[in-house]
């Protein structure tokens, strides 16, 4: 038997998790080396498991951890540490990926220890709601529960408020929490007494562009989006890129609203054709000044600025094809527009997928491109 098979075999009996019925589909592996996905194809429990170097474990933030239990792996001089997470009460296996030395376990062995001295239990859905409810209730100032979400004047009073009575939980579970509880009806008795009413169809083109890049990367819905802030900062970042002196408020509410219309809806091809694609979006006068930003590979393009989604299409070779665009376009309406506006605010989004996925067939590329021109209308493309 090789180390990898003796160590395979180890990790299962030690976390005792041989024996029981295969339900692992929700398994979290954090890193991913041969030996861990050969545990994923193998290991049968009903709890979750991770799986990760240990010595990555002094990252992880204090109170992660209930309880832990350290032995050596047999003939094999690294050591395996079992602790059970706080807030769920799941199984973990660090394994080493190389001996340690009895100074370095010695170290190690402290740092896991210390981790579990200040273990904080999860608090219940109950509980989290309490504090959400109580929390939105004092800092709203009379406004909606949107406004509080979109508007960084009241959402961070309302995070705060959270935090002092939940301080090991993030703003992105505050959030959700509270969108969740308005579409569950649980808001229904709070009224709201202050309204914005400022128009929002001049941020309606950047909202859409911003939020569907974003949508396109992460694959996540609108309301995740704007609830957790690394999504909504994202988002912010995209817009400004466009127009840097838009109303970032008025942009994620405009974002909302379209939401609401069911004008953000999910475009079906784009969520199921993955095929190792890239998202990226470049200034028309980056690309002229260096072309090879743009990758030889098969994909789709979109033309956008300020008014919106200019064109769409589809091409094997993405710098070609761009170059052909940016020379002197085959469709008339698109350049006369660049030939007009040169290179100010117009942006190209670049979907590249990988050369030898199913994206090199044309037929795949042009349902791609149909469903991304059907559902953003851009000016210059005749309708498929």
């Amino acid at each position: 038997m090789n180390d990898r098979s003796r160590i395979l075999g180890l990790l299962l009996s030690y976390c005792n998790i041989s024996n029981c019925k295969k339900t692992f589909r929700k398994m979290n592996v954090v890193d991913r080396s041969p030996i861990q996905r050969r545990i994923v194809e193998q290991a049968t429990t009903n709890q979750t498991a991770i799986i990760l170097d240990v010595q990555s474990f002094s990252r992880w933030p204090a109170g992660c951890f209930a309880s832990l239990r350290l032995g050596p792996l047999l003939l094999s001089g690294l050591m395996l540490a079992v602790v059970t997470l706080a807030f769920n009460s799941s199984a973990i296996a660090i394994q080493a990926t190389e001996p340690l030395k009895q100074k370095d376990r010695a170290k190690t062995e402290r740092t896991l220890k210390a981790k579990t001295q200040t273990a904080v239990k999860a608090p219940s859905t109950a509980e989290l709601r309490s504090v959400v409810l109580k929390a939105f209730v004092k800092t709203r100032d009379g406004w909606s529960c949107d406004e509080v979400l979109l508007n960084s004047d009241l959402n961070e009073p309302f995070v705060e408020a959270c935090r002092q009575q939940l301080p090991n939980v993030d703003a992105a579970e505050f959030n959700w929490t509270l969108i969740n509880m308005r579409k569950a009806g649980h808001l229904k008795g709070i009224k709201t007494t202050k309204r914005n009413h400022k128009p929002l169809h001049k941020y309606s083109q950047i909202a859409e562009i911003s939020a569907r890049l974003v949508h396109d990367r992460h694959q996540v819905s609108t309301d995740r989006m704007m609830a957790v802030p690394k999504f909504r900062a994202e988002f912010d970042r995209e817009v400004q890129r466009i127009d840097p002196e838009l109303d970032l408020y008025c942009t994620r509410k405009a974002a909302f609203q379209l939401r609401k219309q069911r004008r953000l809806k999910p475009e079906l091809i784009a969520r199921i054709a993955d095929w190792g694609r890239a998202i990226e979006s470049f200034s028309v006068e980056r690309i002229r000044n260096e072309p090879s930003l743009v990758p030889d590979h098969p994909g789709i393009y979109i033309f956008r600025d300020q008014s919106g989604y200019l064109y769409i299409g589809q091409s094997e070779n993405l710098q070609k094809r761009l170059r052909e665009h940016l020379d002197e376009s085959s469709n008339f309406a698109l350049a006369t527009y660049l030939g007009d506006q040169g290179n100010e605010n117009i942006t190209i989004e670049i979907h590249a997928f990988a050369p030898d996925s199913r994206a090199k067939e044309t037929m795949i590329r042009r349902a791609y491109e149909s469903e991304l021109i059907a559902s953003r209308k851009p000016r210059f493309n005749i309708q498929p």
